[in-house]
């Protein structure tokens, strides 16, 4: 005797008796399901396509930015040099000036 989780349950017994007078539906219902699935992998695909134009967009902002911050460094230790520089010689005329 099969034990009571080996019986199919109320649903299955209907199901297959449904099948079994309805094998078009299945037919159908197949193509149908492996339809759905195809196009699930699509919008998987696409996504993954964008999430990769995303990250590689982002990566290049991130360098452009990266490139800006150094070139500003650079800016700003030039405006420092060469007030430094232009300080130094006011001083320097300053006392050129008095001593004259």
């Amino acid at each position: 005797m099969a034990s009571a989780s080996e019986d199919p349950t109320v649903f299955e017994r209907r199901y297959e008796d449904w099948i079994s007078s309805h094998p078009r539906y299945v037919v159908f219902a197949d193509y149908q399901i492996e339809r759905i699935v195809k196009a699930q992998f699509e919008a998987a695909d696409r996504i993954i396509v964008s999430q990769d134009r995303i990250t590689d967009e982002v990566r290049r902002i991130t360098d452009e930015v990266s490139g800006v911050s150094s070139l500003a460094g650079e800016v700003l230790y030039t405006l420092d040099w060469g007030s430094l520089n232009y300080l130094g010689n006011l001083k320097c005329r300053q006392k050129h000036s008095r001593g004259s």
